[in-house]
């Protein structure tokens, strides 16, 4: 009688190492092998996997360590203790550099949406005017906007930092937002119900509408990019900037002493971003989406 690290039953994902784990699906492929057999290459093998992220190899790699540790506390594995060259033998995947679109060139964009829905091109001046990730701006909220800032909480974040990022409001978001048709729980909430509540519409949804609408002309992430080469151009402090992008800065001691979100600066910075975008705009864009034409908005909001 063997053995066997997992069991095969997601309803109850117990090991004879009691684990949690979501990557658990990903694991299927060891429920079967006995410890008695178990070594570093199949492992490996099992792991180094194409279209596997490196953040869930090395999840299902320490699921797999602490398993075969409690195994072996308990006499059930007896083979030679080498697991810990994993981490050496493991295939790193590149990272990935999103395209973008150069933002001297973010006219071009505009004029691939002068025939996109509406809901749409509220989403993607959105995401230029927050610089929030796409699956951070789907989950934004009407609760999350205030009198002078969005409220981003820290939960929705991807880069999951202690505190609510705090985004300044510019004129040219009031305007954009003035335009959603139906404010009820989320900006950009989707038809259907999940569970019997209010949900956001899918990123497999907009992504689909993106390719439709820009093709191969940029990626919602590569916005982000374009943001931060506009800061970098136009005198904004790189501390600034990285801050507006979510990122982290320095090292976990600099940022203990670093108490400060610089969101009064921030606010400067935006301005001069939002105002950029609003100018780039096409005149078709504008009167197709916003029954305008731009002449009169630029007058509107920046007499």
């Amino acid at each position: 009688m063997h053995n066997y690290i997992f069991v095969n039953n997601k309803n109850n994902a117990k090991s004879t190492y009691d684990y949690k784990v979501k990557c658990y699906s990903r694991l299927e492929a060891l429920h079967y092998v006995p410890i008695s057999v178990l070594n570093p290459n199949i492992v490996i093998n099992f792991l180094n996997r194409k279209n596997t992220s490196n953040s869930a190899i090395f999840k299902c790699l320490n699921i797999i360590k602490s398993a075969i540790s409690y195994c072996k506390a308990k006499g059930l594995y007896h083979g030679i203790d080498n697991f810990s060259n994993y981490n050496n033998l493991l295939v790193k995947n590149e990272t990935v550099h999103y395209k973008s679109i150069n933002y001297k060139n973010i006219s071009k964009l505009f004029e691939s949406l002068e025939q996109a829905p509406l809901h749409l091109c509220i989403y993607i001046l959105v995401c230029l005017l927050t610089h929030l990730r796409r699956t951070e701006v789907l989950n934004l909220k009407f609760s999350h906007i205030q009198e002078d800032r969005i409220v981003v909480p820290k939960e929705l974040l991807k880069t999951k930092p202690k505190q609510d990022h705090h985004i300044p409001i510019t004129k040219e978001f009031i305007f954009v937002i003035g335009h959603i048709k139906n404010k009820n729980i989320y900006l950009f909430e989707s038809s259907r119900k999940k569970d019997n509540k209010e949900t956001h519409i899918s990123t497999t949804y907009i992504n689909k509408l993106i390719k439709e609408y820009c093709g191969d002309l940029t990626t919602l992430h590569g916005f982000r990019s374009s943001a931060r080469d506009f800061y970098a151009e136009n005198d904004i402090e790189n501390d600034v900037a990285e801050i507006a992008l979510t990122h982290n800065i320095g090292t976990k001691t600099t940022r203990a002493y670093y108490r400060s979100d610089l969101f009064e600066k921030r606010q400067i910075a935006l301005n001069k971003w939002a105002k950029y975008i609003f100018n780039s705009m096409t005149p078709n864009f504008v009167s197709n989406n916003f029954d305008i034409s731009k002449e009169y908005l630029m007058q509107m909001l920046y007499r």
